[in-house]
């Protein structure tokens, strides 16, 4: 066995994406941000005084609420831009603010709990360079944890209230927190791949803000195995990889489950994301040849 050391960035044309409406197309001259609500100085801010502030650098794997295991609404980024807990460190924040409202340019809106708004990042660089239009530009939210419609692109308002707000997708039943449930998959061999030998076995697990403990395969409703895996933060997708050989030709079913750090271990379940998104076991079937003679 061995565990696979590299990481899995992707780019900005791999990345997948969601959105509402058409990208707005926006000059930085014309963007301006905003928190205001339940705080007693509001606090306006041009795309000039956000690139003077200190901004991080954060690593982070987004996810669809709709992706299912194996799917591809899932991938890797690194972000850069500006911690919103170091502007909400400089603004009083009145008793009774509970959740942030956001508004995006294109008209879209959801809301978070302030906790979770608080570890936000506002970027406005993805992998070292200026994020694509369809990816945000000018800027987005990033919300570790949380499902991709929680991390409005084109952000513009936020508005810190006592009661949430309902969106598009919460309006349509779906979960008004978001968070990410604990996900894995196998990513190699593809189902229904033809092999022979030795075959590395190598995927994801994924659980928002949450670490990923263990990671386990099971071959053909075998008890289940360890492998070994990296994870370099909670928020980053855990990377795992094992080498295994079948004893016998023919078909194999091949299954991984993870176990995040508060000791949730996926569960044999519908794939169904509705409306909390899918912690589904995902599986394959992959072909053995015959040994030649």
């Amino acid at each position: 066995m061995v565990a696979q050391t590299r990481h899995v960035v992707n780019q900005p044309n791999g990345l997948f994406r969601q959105q509402y409406r058409p990208t707005p197309r926006m000059a930085t001259a014309h963007w301006s941000f905003m928190i205001s609500g339940l705080v007693d100085l509001p606090l306006p801010l041009s795309y000039k005084d956000l690139l003077a502030l200190h901004a991080v650098e954060q690593a982070c794997t987004l996810a669809c609420i709709g992706h299912t295991p194996g799917g591809t609404a899932i991938g890797h980024a690194r972000w850069y831009g500006v911690p919103i807990r170091a502007l909400m460190d400089d603004m009083s924040i009145q008793p009774g603010a509970g959740h942030a409202h956001l508004h995006a340019a294109d008209g879209y809106a959801t809301s978070v709990e302030l906790p979770q708004f608080s570890n936000a990042l506002l970027a406005y660089k993805l992998n070292d360079e200026p994020l694509p239009p369809e990816h945000g530009y000018p800027v987005r939210l990033i919300v570790p944890g949380l499902y991709g419609y929680k991390m409005p692109k084109w952000i513009q308002r936020v508005v810190l209230a006592d009661q949430p707000l309902d969106g598009l997708w919460e309006k349509r039943g779906w979960s008004p927190s978001g968070q990410v449930q604990t996900t894995s998959a196998i990513l190699g061999p593809r189902h229904r791949a033809t092999i022979s030998g030795v075959t590395t076995l190598h995927g994801y697990a994924f659980a928002g803000d949450r670490a990923i403990t263990s990671v386990e395969v099971s071959i053909d409703d075998g008890p289940w195995m360890p492998v070994p895996f990296t994870q370099n933060q909670a928020q980053e997708w855990a990377l795992w990889s094992t080498d295994w050989s079948p004893a016998t030709p023919g078909d194999h079913r091949i299954q991984v489950r993870a176990t995040d750090a508060t000791g949730w271990v996926q569960q044999d379940s519908t794939a169904n994301a509705f409306p909390n998104g899918s912690s589904a076991i995902h599986s394959i079937v992959v072909h053995m040849q015959e040994p030649q003679r």
